[in-house]
């Protein structure tokens, strides 16, 4: 397969040329020569970054506020790639689940909203997990 580039975007001093393209893994293409990856967004754009390393996908996740009274607003700071499916699992401070959701990547980019008011005080554990990811927080709810 091979593809041609004129300019990317605003980058007008990007030249033209054209060149093999090697695809690989799932939704990340890696240009054969090197110069940059791409994703899909699902959108029909494509952005410059392939994001694979779990400790990048742990930084991009936020909860707030902690303590929480009512509601614990749930926000994914970037788009992970691969996932757009998500289970948000509330278990109490003996591992026991409390509230079970499931939630789509659109909702968390935005700032989903986990309603926690049927919950007594407590520490609680807030598990995102996903095919890719698992990732846990701990949160006190007054």
């Amino acid at each position: 397969m091979s593809y041609s580039i004129g300019s990317i975007g605003g980058l007008s001093k990007t030249s033209g040329y054209s060149t093999p393209l090697l695809i690989s893994g799932d939704n990340c293409f890696k240009v054969s020569n090197n110069i940059s990856k791409f994703w899909a967004s699902k959108k029909g754009d494509f952005f410059a970054s392939c994001f694979v390393d779990l400790d990048y996908i742990k930084l991009s996740i936020k909860i707030t506020p902690n303590p929480v009274i009512t509601y614990a607003n749930i926000k994914f700071l970037n788009m992970l790639q691969n996932d757009n499916k998500f289970t948000v699992v509330v278990f109490n401070n003996g591992g026991q689940p409390s509230l079970v959701k499931e939630v789509g990547q659109d909702a968390f980019l935005t700032g989903y909203k986990l309603d926690m008011s049927s919950l007594p005080s407590g520490y609680y554990f807030i598990q995102i997990a996903s095919s890719s990811i698992l990732q846990t927080f701990k949160i006190l709810k007054n």
